[in-house]
């Protein structure tokens, strides 16, 4: 599930985060772009060694975290006034749609990665 997660995360942080500017300093540049990126090849470099793999079943548990998390981010994001991701401030219908857009996303690349394991 990590692995899958951080994929999803990956592609949609890089997706609006690379539209944001230069962060200030290089350390945090190197912070920035090593915090999506490091795990994921870390990760992917453990899916294709050690042959991790997916199982069906298993989907739902993982979908149903995933909707508890997107629900917890929209009451944080409801109650304090300011949101957690720069993307997702459930302010508009774009922002709505774009975190709606994440659950059959993050499926087909579950079933997408169950075939390939």
């Amino acid at each position: 599930m990590v692995f899958l997660l951080e994929i999803v995360i990956t592609i949609f942080f890089w997706s609006f985060e690379a539209d944001a500017g230069t962060p200030p300093g290089i350390a945090r540049a190197i912070d920035l772009y090593s915090d999506h990126s490091l795990p994921l090849t870390l990760l992917t470099i453990d899916f294709c060694v050690n042959r991790v793999y997916y199982e069906l079943h298993s989907l739902w548990i993982n979908w149903i975290f995933m909707f508890v998390y997107g629900l917890t981010n929209l009451a944080y994001t409801k109650i304090t006034g300011t949101s957690v991701y720069p993307v997702i401030t459930w302010d508009s219908a774009y922002a709505d749609i774009l975190a709606f857009v994440m659950m059959p996303f993050f499926m087909l690349l579950w079933l997408a990665i169950y075939y390939l394991s």
